[in-house]
């Protein structure tokens, strides 16, 4: 192991960093870093040196209360009664985290950096819980708060200053992954079964289809017989499709 580096030092939310981490050449104080970039579930946008895993910046993209700044190493600074209770805490963001697992995308000609964010707070308990192997274990659970339902986004991201470029809010946080294309759009689907067209610049939504399943998984571009072809599973069904020659 060459580095590493701890987004969320003793989690007690369950924000553990399972975003895809993806690799990118930043301009950062005048000078060109090869970093990585890192959207945490913990609501933090992360930037550090790839090559010795140092700290460069960090910018919330949702709404965040855990904490209000970081040290110049990256440690957190905590904001206090935050941590889960027997009687509840409210937190942000909620136990899925801002962004989770799906995949994002990252458009070089662009500068743009897409992927999907969960938007709202929950009520965090502690809880005892006896171990019992091949059981469930967990020691927190939450409550929504009342009056404030999570909401979903997708959001694009200047890399190279952690800045939000724009936000185009859902109902619900999409549930498929994000894909970037040359021509500058962006794809996305939800739980509802929409596969959504965006412009990679502004946000704009440029075409939308209704596919009759939720969407898990992010969508894919290939080419086959010289034609473009965008596909995407649809519950238990792929769908393709491609413009009228």
């Amino acid at each position: 192991m060459k580095w590493h580096f701890q987004f969320t030092p003793h989690d007690t939310h369950d924000w553990d960093a399972i975003g895809d981490p993806v690799l990118v050449d930043l301009k950062v104080g005048g000078k060109t870093v090869k970093g990585v970039i890192h959207a945490n579930r913990n609501g933090y946008f992360y930037a550090l040196d790839r090559t010795n895993g140092k700290f460069l910046f960090a910018k919330p993209y949702t709404k965040v209360t855990w904490t209000d700044g970081f040290s110049p190493e990256g440690k957190p600074h905590a904001i206090p009664n935050q941590e889960p209770t027997e009687k509840g805490s409210m937190a942000c963001p909620g136990l899925g985290g801002g962004h989770n697992w799906q995949a994002t995308a990252y458009n070089p000609k662009l500068g743009l950096y897409y992927f999907s964010s969960t938007d709202g707070c929950q009520i965090y308990f502690k809880s005892k819980y006896q171990f019992i192997e091949g059981e469930w274990y967990q020691l927190s659970n939450t409550d929504p708060v009342e009056g404030e339902p999570q909401v979903g986004s997708l959001v694009a991201i200047d890399p190279n200053t952690g800045n939000t470029r724009w936000r185009h809010e859902m109902v619900r946080t999409p549930s498929g992954g994000v894909l970037t294309t040359g021509g500058g759009l962006v794809f996305t689907g939800d739980a509802f079964g929409n596969l959504i067209a965006f412009d990679g610049n502004t946000g704009n939504v440029l075409w939308r289809f209704q596919t009759g399943a939720p969407i898990l998984a992010p969508p894919i571009t290939y080419t086959l017989n010289g034609k473009q072809i965008l596909a995407v599973g649809s519950g238990a069904t792929m769908i393709t499709f491609a413009l009228p020659q």
